[in-house]
């Protein structure tokens, strides 16, 4: 489980990522960036099932926060 979410500030725009992950969710975003790591391509995209994506979870785990459907890592 991997879940990106937008922290609700109150009054102003979110300015705060809050990232969620259980042991699967850890090993799983090492994998993607051990990807990049190895030279085997530039960018990863972490999405979740509604947007064609496997490895981030649906939903939020905190109430106040905005779920963040499609994150992606560039290496640079």
């Amino acid at each position: 489980m991997i879940s990106f979410e937008l922290k609700k500030p109150v009054g102003s725009l979110p300015d705060e990522l809050e990232i969620y992950v259980d042991k699967e969710g850890v090993t799983s975003l090492i994998a993607q960036l051990e990807l990049l790591c190895s030279n085997k391509t530039d960018h990863v995209h972490l999405m979740n099932e509604s947007w064609g994506g496997s490895h981030l979870s649906p939903g939020v785990h905190n109430s106040e926060n905005s779920e963040i459907n499609h994150v992606k890592v560039v290496l640079i």
